[in-house]
């Protein structure tokens, strides 16, 4: 990774709910190895079933977390975009056609910047309660105040 001025990512409330839900998996998953081995499980599948419930949500919260962030590089002119799942990708300023502002999605009830290129592809999606997101924001604003795309 090469060197840059700042980093939009997700804040450590995210890490925690991760920790949290990773937590409460693993004492499900002692009390259910203690009733496997004591004889008293009769319900297998509610145990795996709340088993696999704490456990996806805790892993893809924490690679949120470490993984999916926006380095912005050289005063704001060149970017890297790493997502959850994917490749990192590398863009500039020029390959920006739009940028809208979204409101809500599934799992964040708040504002979106959607930036995407000259062929209506996705360059990178940030959430206003990212960390340093507001910087990306007044680099919008000011983009559509002179009249570009962003």
């Amino acid at each position: 990774m090469k060197e840059y001025e700042y980093k939009v990512h997700e804040p450590k409330i995210v890490a925690i709910l991760a920790g949290l839900c990773l937590f409460l998996d693993l004492i499900i998953v002692l009390i259910g190895v203690d009733q496997i081995i004591t004889g008293y499980m009769t319900q297998l599948g509610w145990f795996l079933g709340c088993t696999i419930a704490f456990l996806l949500p805790g892993i893809l919260l924490l690679l949120d977390y470490k993984r999916r962030a926006l380095y912005v590089i050289r005063s704001g002119h060149e970017y890297c975009y790493v997502p959850l799942i994917g490749k990192k990708r590398y863009f500039r300023r020029e390959d920006i056609a739009s940028a809208k502002l979204r409101w809500g999605s599934c799992f964040h009830m708040g504002y979106s910047i959607v930036a995407t290129d000259h062929n209506g592809k996705k360059l990178f999606s940030v959430e206003d309660n990212m960390v340093n997101a507001e910087k990306i924001v007044c680099i919008a604003q000011n983009e559509f105040q002179k009249g570009n795309n962003f």
